[in-house]
């Protein structure tokens, strides 16, 4: 019979024993955290303008769904929230920070179906789940006329039980053809009718989605990107949200300025994604708290914009004007003038600030 082999203890204090564990511990896990946060930083996210940007939808949906190009962040966060518990701490939060129901891995062949499934589902797991809906910062969403009825009521679960929300993007309405257009418009003024999201700052959404943005009494920078004037947000806006002083994207003419200068007297900041004339920004005279204008150019090139432009130019004079009789002061005030394709990646998209 052989002798009872012996037992070796090994001492925790070892520095031979420490030195093998740091050897077979995975080099990714000495990366400093700033320098996988630079990592995660070139994963593209859906932007204010994305439903304006062409160059990432699938062309198996047309203009309607958008590209998996922008899930590739998600799925990334999803994979290391899973890897160990110690980075599941660091991209859990990470990883619902956004909530995005505009792109699918789905492969269905049925259009309408994809856009309200998804935000159902989502919708559901988050009014479970509310240590998971506390890390949810901002929200997008494609509404659909398909199955509205089941979808709306959700979405507006989603968003009562989201306490740190504070951004919420319409990317698109997608409404009944022909004759029956109108309808999904409907339906959102009487699912939203008498709802109230206090914890929204942010609200990003195409004017036909107005009766939205008056659950949002504490907004304060809207945003429309449906290319139009916005009336139906500038009435919002006038009726429930006091609060408003950053606006964007409004395609303004003389009358729509001085509306919006009437119902938004906290106005600090206001960027149009379109060029206009110098006529429609004379309005802002009355704006005393404003401190930045954006403009737009059509012209690719930064030098002959600043040199030729008959749009840019005239409105840059008027825009220092406005600023100058502004009566905000400890503040710098900043005129913003771009050109923009709405890719990240185009070559000509350029930007030029002036300081008044």
């Amino acid at each position: 019979m052989m002798p009872p082999k012996s037992w070796h203890v090994v001492d925790a204090t070892d520095d031979t024993n420490t030195s093998m564990a740091s050897l077979n511990k995975p080099k990714v896990f000495e990366l400093p955290l700033e320098l996988l946060m630079e990592i995660l930083s070139h994963f593209q996210v859906l932007h204010t303008h994305t439903n304006l940007d062409t160059n990432h939808i699938t062309i198996a949906y047309s203009e309607h769904i958008w590209s998996l190009f922008y899930l590739e962040r998600t799925d990334i966060l999803r994979s290391v929230s899973q890897t160990c518990k110690a980075w599941r701490i660091i991209f859990l939060p990470l990883l619902w920070e956004r909530l995005e129901a505009c792109a699918t891995h789905s492969l269905t062949t049925k259009m309408f179906p994809i856009f309200g499934t998804p935000l159902v589902r989502k919708s559901m797991f988050i009014s479970t789940r509310p240590e998971l809906a506390a890390h949810i910062r901002s929200m997008s969403v494609i509404l659909s006329w398909h199955t509205a009825a089941e979808v709306l009521p959700a979405f507006i679960n989603a968003i009562k039980a989201a306490p740190n929300l504070h951004t919420l993007h319409v990317v698109r309405l997608i409404d009944m053809p022909y004759l029956l257009r109108g309808r999904l418009v409907d339906m959102i003024k009487a699912a939203f009718q008498n709802h109230v999201f206090p914890q929204i700052r942010t609200v990003v959404l195409p004017s036909d989605a107005g009766d939205i943005l008056r659950c949002c009494p504490e907004v304060e920078t809207v945003i429309c990107t449906s290319f139009d004037d916005g009336i139906p947000l500038v009435e919002a806006i006038a009726e429930s949200c006091k609060k408003v002083e950053v606006l964007e994207g409004f395609r303004i003419n003389g009358t729509v300025m001085k509306h919006i200068t009437e119902v938004v007297p906290l106005l600090r900041s206001i960027t149009l994604y379109t060029p206009t004339y110098p006529l429609y920004l004379r309005p802002l005279f009355a704006a005393t708290r404003l401190v930045h204008i954006g403009l737009t150019s059509s012209n690719p090139s930064c030098d002959d914009a600043m040199a030729m432009d008959l749009f840019v130019l005239p409105c840059l004079e008027v825009a220092k004007n406005i600023l100058q009789k502004s009566e905000a002061v400890g503040v710098m005030k900043t005129i913003l003038i771009k050109h923009n394709h709405w890719s990240p990646h185009a070559v000509d998209n350029w930007s030029k600030t002036f300081y008044v």
